[in-house]
């Protein structure tokens, strides 16, 4: 579920959520884990094996402290069917415990026409010890009917869902177009053209325009 600073929590049911809990694969990678983790402490609960195929990221360890990867993008397969997409745009290895996540973004992939769950969170530190994502960024999460804007969130292994941080902006509608927050807080939407270019493309008219009125006066 999500849940607010306030305490508040919306059903995953209600919310119409997948059963994918949000950012699960990629802190599952990202700890090189393949078996579920259950509440207790963190011991791993052998019991319920992973079905999920997801990417190793037991690599991450041979990434150099301080050197950023550029253009990570995580495929989440279960039972040979792609089901999420992550995208990192910038990953720092600050040293052999924390990870600097810049620019993620989480999309499940459904089967069918209905919109699946989005996340994206602006930049967050990834604890490979603890297995939480801890970020004090932006973050958005998208569903069928809802949008949630939180000044932060928190998610660690093992819990169903991502807890956002701060004021949360919460909206939920039928039409998708009552579900865009202001520009400046929706980074998932395509930012406008640069309006800089119709400006100079009528500029450059105004100057042929002279140009041909001064031939035609010479003339």
């Amino acid at each position: 579920m999500i849940i607010g600073n306030s305490g508040s929590s919306i059903g995953r049911k209600a919310a119409g959520l997948s059963r994918v809990g949000v950012c699960s694969l990629l802190l599952a990678a990202l700890a090189g884990a393949g078996a579920v983790y259950a509440n207790d402490g963190g011991k791993e609960d052998k019991s319920k094996e992973s079905k999920k195929k997801g990417p190793s990221f037991k690599g991450l360890k041979m990434l150099s402290v301080g050197k950023p990867s550029y253009g990570l993008r995580i495929p989440g397969f279960e039972e040979d069917r792609l089901t999420t997409l992550t995208d990192v745009e910038v990953l720092t290895k600050l040293d052999e415990n924390f990870l600097r996540i810049e620019g993620m973004r989480f999309q499940e992939v459904r089967e069918d026409d209905r919109q699946g769950l989005s996340v994206w969170i602006t930049q967050g530190i990834y604890a490979l010890q603890t297995k939480t994502l801890t970020s004090d960024h932006d973050t958005v999460v998208r569903g069928e009917g809802f949008v949630m804007k939180g000044e932060g969130c928190v998610y660690s292994q093992g819990q169903d869902g991502v807890r956002l941080l701060g004021r949360v902006d919460s909206r939920f509608s039928s039409d998708p177009a009552g579900l865009k927050l202001p520009r400046a807080e929706a980074p998932e939407e395509e930012p406008a053209g640069d309006e800089s270019e119709p400006a100079a493309a009528q500029e450059k008219a105004d100057d042929g325009a002279g140009d041909a009125a001064a031939a035609a006066d010479n003339n």
